[in-house]
């Protein structure tokens, strides 16, 4: 479909799309609501696609200013008394340069994003009741991706791979592992993560550094505001403390200090 309008309401399933604006048509769009499936998805210039709360997208991908919402919303069910998170949720995600995927209170498992592609991760501001955040389950922020972590609650569950460029607005309960990649960055790269201070290290969650067998010797920029940074971090299965002992693993050592 090239300059359409698709709404995809509950027990709708569309599949093999590509939605994009052309120099003849308008904006490409695509609308997932309750109940509403949309499988394997191109998004390009400019084709959108929503997933609403109670919505669900597998097999994504976004590129050359492409954009996708995964959203969430406060809702009351018929009958009931308490208010519950709906969560639009998305599975498979692939961001190419150009791209953007935004999460805002939704749910998305496996998300990549490579060099030039964009992701952002938020909660839902304007509820009353119950919290709605953002989740990610598992995902792979590749060098030269950037994600960014914005207000109302993010929780980031399974791996989640940091090669790339991290901005932290809002706060993130980490229950998964996060590891800072660093096997395509050198020591004049710039910090992965640049306010390690609102991430928040729950007791399953963990840190770990990925090196590549033939890492350049050098200081790299693993987090800004770290002054407070008290966890161990992880390389080749032992763990470092911040201006700790160092490990021996190989023919290099590693050691972790604040500057």
């Amino acid at each position: 479909n090239n300059g359409g309008a698709i709404v995809v309401s509950s027990g709708g399933v569309v599949s093999n799309l590509s939605m994009e604006e052309t120099a003849s048509s308008s904006l490409a769009r695509i609308y997932v609501s309750s109940g509403g499936v949309a499988n394997t998805v191109e998004l390009g210039n400019r084709g959108l696609l929503y997933v609403l709360g109670g919505g669900f997208a597998s097999d994504v991908s976004v590129s050359n200013n492409g954009r996708l919402y995964v959203m969430g919303e406060e809702y009351t069910p018929e009958g009931g008394e308490m208010a519950e998170a709906l969560y639009g949720s998305a599975k498979n995600v692939t961001v190419y340069s150009g791209g953007s995927a935004l999460i805002i209170g939704g749910e998305v498992t496996g998300l990549m994003v490579s060099s030039g592609g964009y992701a952002s991760a938020a909660g839902v501001a304007d509820v009353s009741s119950v919290d709605v955040y953002g989740k990610l389950y598992g995902g792979e922020i590749q060098y030269g991706g950037t994600l960014t972590i914005g207000s109302g609650g993010v929780e980031l569950w399974e791996d989640t791979v940091l090669g790339g460029t991290v901005t932290v607005n809002g706060f993130a309960n980490i229950y998964g592992e996060l590891v800072f990649d660093l096997s395509e960055r050198s020591g004049e790269d710039t910090y992965i993560v640049d306010n390690i201070a609102n991430l928040n290290l729950t007791e399953i969650g963990s840190y770990t550094i990925s090196v590549s067998d033939n890492q350049v010797n050098g200081t790299y920029k693993l987090a800004g505001n770290a002054a407070s940074f008290s966890d161990t971090v992880t390389v080749e299965g032992t763990a470092l403390s911040v201006n700790g002992a160092g490990a021996i693993i190989g023919d290099k050592q590693y050691t972790l200090a604040v500057s």
